[in-house]
């Protein structure tokens, strides 16, 4: 019983907040993190219910995460099914490049398997 009470619990502290996946491409995270994390927490926000209905909530907590941190890379294909509502709601990627040379060789065929990895 204990063991249930355990899951039980994680289930609801993770559901309390939003989490966003950061893919740094750019290295741009220790730059811009702060800019983001004082928006925290969203205010007044109007989200859809699974009737499409919306439903204000006035104070909604977030999280961004990197998508490097272990919370995201350990999950089992059988576990994510049942622990979905850990996945992060959107995922936020962070780019920058130089010229249009480099976008074309090197960021967007990046950005290609970032998207279909994002897609499984």
């Amino acid at each position: 019983m204990a063991n249930y009470l355990a899951q039980f619990q994680t289930i609801k502290n993770s559901c309390d907040h939003l989490g966003f996946a950061v893919e740094d491409v750019g290295d741009l995270w220790p730059t811009v993190r702060k800019s983001f994390e004082e928006q925290l927490p969203f205010k007044r926000v109007s989200l859809n219910n699974k009737t499409r209905n919306p439903v204000f909530v006035e104070n909604l907590p977030a999280e961004f995460i990197l998508t490097t941190d272990a919370r995201l890379r350990s999950r089992f294909p059988q576990e994510q099914y049942l622990f979905w509502f850990r996945e992060p709601y959107a995922t936020l990627v962070l780019v920058t490049c130089e010229d249009l040379d480099e976008f074309k060789t090197i960021l967007k065929p990046h950005l290609k398997l970032i998207v279909q990895n994002d897609e499984r």
